[in-house]
């Protein structure tokens, strides 16, 4: 799950898809910080996550549909929005089947 959290997030880095609300592409914080403006702001929570080498993968879910990437270093102090947007939904995965 998490190379798939990593290449989607350099896909839309490479193809400059960005958010038209407030999570903006690279938006740096505090760990903390980016946690409590995406549960105020959207109602998002971790809802995955996962090590890619030096880096700490989140990904925040809200009931709505909406949807965040975070990146943050393995010490969890400074976290960077990478990606966002609307209508997340979950994919049927059936263990064998390719897709």
């Amino acid at each position: 799950m998490t190379k798939i959290l990593i290449l989607l997030a350099l896909i839309l880095l490479a193809i400059g898809i960005g958010h038209a609300d407030a999570r903006h592409p690279h938006k740096c914080s505090t760990a903390l910080n980016l946690k409590n403006m995406l549960d105020l702001q959207f109602d998002e929570t971790v809802r995955y996550g996962g090590i890619a080498g030096e880096l700490i993968t989140k990904l925040y879910l809200s009931q709505k549909g909406s949807w965040t990437l975070v990146f943050m270093g393995q010490n969890g102090t400074v976290a960077c929005i990478m990606a966002g947007g609307e209508k997340w939904h979950e994919v049927p995965w059936e263990p064998g089947k390719k897709t």
